[in-house]
């Protein structure tokens, strides 16, 4: 799943999801990959899958409204993105990427057009579908 920006370049990538293990609550492990024009950072990091099902409902509430700001995160943070929509019509996209011992973060912010919303819903419905 990526986070392309106005240009279609490709800023964020969430990959080599897998479920720690059966039973509730559902933890995933994933890889996080971000891309600045002279940064990379790449962590791997656990999320419940009730933090993905947010994710896809506040992101299909974005692409309806265009109106409402949300946070993408989890109770260990590790990491943060805010969706933000602007008056130009973009989206911002900010937030940061800590490493495991929290001694190193990078930070983050960029535009995103809406018309990358449908795309990144249907990866995240497919991801939340998959790893039920």
């Amino acid at each position: 799943m990526e986070i392309k920006d106005i240009n279609g370049e490709t800023r964020i990538k969430f990959s080599a999801f897998k479920k720690q293990y059966e039973g509730e609550p559902i933890f995933i492990d994933l890889s996080v990959e971000i891309y600045l024009d002279n940064s990379l950072a790449k962590e791997s990091i656990t999320i419940e899958l009730s933090d993905l099902a947010s994710f896809l409902k506040n992101l299909e509430i974005l692409n309806g409204e265009l109106k409402q700001t949300f946070y993408f995160q989890h109770s260990d943070q590790r990491i943060e993105i805010k969706f933000e929509p602007l008056t130009t019509g973009n989206i911002k996209v900010s937030g940061f990427l800590r490493d495991i011992l929290y001694a190193n973060s990078l930070n983050f912010s960029f535009e995103m057009p809406p018309s990358n919303l449908p795309n990144l819903i249907r990866n995240c419905e497919n991801l939340v579908d998959v790893l039920r």
